[in-house]
């Protein structure tokens, strides 16, 4: 074979390839799993991205609330039954992370892997280091419930107690960032891409959007008790409807419909970190042509 008909026979294969590539790319899906605390049963459930709710842990918890990952995939949640934070591998292992979190509602990790949990009881904010040492990160924030950071590392935390949100900055500092429009019980927090932040205004049954600004607005109403709060990387926000045992979807629109129920006191909402996965047509077209190219090589050997 001449050089000129080996180069354009392995043209003909790279774009071949490269055409599956593409179509690869055009039928992928954004595989997003939620996974809820049931306050009642002492589990956490897994949501699939079409609302089906399966077990992923029915053991080792006690009165678990909020959620959140780690860098590596690992789950932790507060046992408020046990002043308790538990690890949970994604084989589903439960494990202690750490003890004497009084009260302890919602957790969140910083950029470095630290956790950071709100202990409602003693108004303090605790940090705690991959390695599992505790310390005071910020005091003097009257009964926190939600925690959320920003894109700049400052912590946003709910004041049920002052009904207000405070902004703790990396050093420490508590500023108050909103402190009208909201309720005396307020949960669940969650920034979206742009920045804004969305709280969980739980006595008045409605989800509060609140600029980077400061101005806050209603965004959604009509829930039943309100708590948790999650958001995927299409900003819809997803709600934990403790009184109905519901998971409601709110888009980016505002929108709400049901996305799963049949829950059992959801409060703690997560949406798992993305894995991008191909759809199954797309992945079977791009294995045929990739080993029927193999094939044509041996061929041509």
């Amino acid at each position: 074979m001449k050089m000129s008909q080996v180069l354009g026979f392995q043209g003909k294969i790279k774009v071949a390839i490269l055409v599956g590539l593409l179509s690869v790319a055009q039928g992928q899906a954004l595989a997003q799993t939620l996974y809820v605390t049931n306050f009642f049963d002492d589990s956490i459930k897994r949501v699939s991205s079409s609302g089906v709710v399966t077990n992923f842990v029915s053991s080792g918890l006690s009165s678990p609330v909020g959620l959140a990952f780690d860098l590596a995939g690992n789950l932790y949640t507060p046992n408020q039954g046990l002043d308790t934070i538990s690890k949970i591998t994604p084989a589903g292992v439960v494990s202690t992370f750490a003890t004497s979190v009084s009260s302890g509602y919602a957790i969140a990790f910083d950029t470095s892997g630290n956790l950071y949990a709100s202990s409602q009881s003693t108004d303090k904010i605790i940090k705690i280091t991959p390695g599992g040492v505790k310390s005071d990160f910020a005091t003097g924030i009257t009964n926190p419930t939600g925690l959320a950071f920003d894109s700049s590392g400052n912590l946003y935390v709910s004041s049920q107690g002052t009904s207000s949100i405070k902004k703790v900055d990396t050093g420490g500092v508590v500023t108050t960032f909103v402190n009208s429009g909201l309720s005396n019980n307020i949960n669940d927090l969650a920034f979206d891409s742009s920045g804004n932040l969305f709280v969980v205004d739980t006595a008045n049954n409605a989800i509060k959007k609140i600029t980077s600004g400061g101005v806050v607005s209603t965004f959604a109403s009509g829930f039943s008790s309100p708590f948790g709060l999650g958001i995927d990387t299409s900003n819809n926000l997803f709600v934990g409807n403790f009184g109905d045992n519901t998971i409601k979807k709110i888009t980016s629109g505002g929108t709400v419909s049901t996305f799963a129920s049949g829950l059992n006191g959801p409060v703690g909402v997560v949406v798992a970190p993305t894995i991008l996965i191909p759809e199954p047509g797309t992945l079977a077209l791009l294995c045929l042509g990739l080993a029927g190219g193999a094939v044509v090589r041996r061929r041509r050997k």
